[in-house]
Formats: C-alpha cells, structure tokens, sequence
C-alpha cells in the first residue's frame, strides 16, 4: 500500500475528515466511560500516560486531567501542534514527538497506561508486533496496553471489502485477527478482547462520501466517472437510513493487555 507525503495540505484534509468522524461517532463517549471505570481504578499509578497515534486529541485531553505526565505521539503536525498546545494550556504535563513511535526514545521512563487507539492501519504488518512491543516494555508491573481497533464484521471493514484489492483488504488489521497474533506470539500473559458497539453519523451524501476516503488511508482514487458512481451507489444503497440520516457501524475491539505485577 502506498504511503502518502505527510504535506502541510495532506495533514489539513487529514484533520477535516477527521474531525468530521470524530463528530459523528459514538464510540469516544462510550470508551471515556470504559476507562473511567474499568481501567484507570486497577492501573499501578496515575502517573504516566502515553498516547501513540493521538490524533485530535480524543483521548489525550481528557485523561491528561488524570495523569500527572502525559505523552503523546502523532505524525500529523496540525494536529500535534494543537494537541500538545490545549493540554500544556490546562497547566497539564505535557510531552510529544511529532515523528513515528518507532523513532521516538523515551529512556528509562515507567508507563501506566498506553493507548493505540485505531493507529496500527497505518504501520507496516511486519512492524505492527515491534510497535506493539516497544510500549508493553515501558510499562510498570501492573500498567495496561490498550490497543483498538475495528471489529471484524463492522462496517467500516465492509468498506474496506468493497474499494481494496483482496490482498490490501487482507492486510488491514482486524482487533480480532490481531489478539489472535499477539496470543500467538506468547509474549503477553493476559490479554483480553472486548467488543463494544459503535456507528459514525454524518449529514450528508458528501460527507459519507469524504468520510469513506478518510477510512480508506486515501488510497483508493475516486477519479474516474465509474469509480465516483461506485462509491456514490454504496453509500446509497447501504449507508443512507430511511429517516434520511448516513450511518456507518463502526463497531470496535479492544484488545488489552496486562503486564504481570
């Protein structure tokens, strides 16, 4: 799959189609509850948090409020730049790289909790486990790992099997497919899945039509007249709701890990 230059235009059509999911969906109202209650009461400390792959901030900002120190990681400079701005603004304890996480050296520091949230499509599937790994070793006995991702049978995975090639649809992790391989590498003592409901609203034809671009990493072209009308004819005849609305299941997985105290 070809990788797109993070360019200053790139990162702000990243940032819009984004924003525009962020919006619509249900799932970070759901997951700020899941953390609140099932997670932060059993972590070590609420000492160090690191975000990999922060995005606009879903998590970030609210659990900066949590944590004494907070780390975030993201490509995207737009969005970096903002993240780290608000929460440094809070008077919070803010740290960021705005580089890959497989670049990033954080020394001797001791986690308490990482999150990857819906980042892992972007890596590379033979880095996918090393990326993993570099956070579960930074964690303190006791800390959690908390990856998610979409659930093999949701809809944005839908989308995926209809635009990809079978080897690119093949290639994007599932949290099922995922959790499988980490059980299989016999590296992590507790690992948990949890399914977790989940959709996206938008508010027009369009904007399903952006946000189906967004999930695709962009790499699907839609120049052509034929692939224009595909597209446009999938989000009729699948996404459009009969009290006129466009919603897409987005139903996730979370796959958490423990490190043994």
């Amino acid at each position: 799959m070809v990788k797109e230059q993070l360019t200053t235009e790139r990162n702000e059509l990243y940032k819009e189609q984004f924003d525009m999911l962020s919006i619509g969906t249900t799932e970070y109202p759901y997951m700020a509850k899941f953390f609140e209650n099932e997670i932060f009461p059993h972590l070590p400390a609420q000492g160090h948090f690191l975000d990999v792959g922060c995005g606009r901030g879903n998590y970030a900002r609210p659990f900066s409020e949590y944590f004494t120190q907070t780390t975030v990681v993201e490509v995207n400079e737009v969005y970096f730049n903002e993240v780290t701005a608000w929460i440094s603004a809070q008077g919070r304890n803010i740290n960021g790289y705005n580089r890959d996480w497989l670049e990033v050296t954080l020394g001797d520091v001791q986690l308490d909790l990482v999150l990857m949230s819906h980042v892992l499509y972007y890596i590379d599937a033979d880095k996918r486990s090393r990326f993993i790994r570099k956070a579960y070793d930074l964690l303190k006995p006791g800390g959690y790992q908390v990856i998610v991702l979409n659930s093999e049978g949701c809809g944005i995975r839908k989308v995926y099997k209809e635009f990809y090639p079978q080897d690119e649809y093949e290639a994007m992790p599932s949290g099922e497919a995922m959790a499988a391989l980490l059980r299989d590498e016999g590296r992590y003592p507790h690992i948990e899945e949890r399914i977790f409901p989940a959709e996206i609203t938008v508010e027009s034809h369009h904007a399903m039509e952006m946000l189906i671009d967004f999930l695709l990493l962009r790499q699907v072209p839609f120049e052509t007249e034929a692939q224009i009308a595909h597209r446009s004819q999938y989000v009729k005849n699948n996404l459009l709701c009969d009290d006129g609305q466009y919603i897409m299941d987005s139903e996730g997985t979370m796959i958490i890990l423990r490190k043994p105290s």
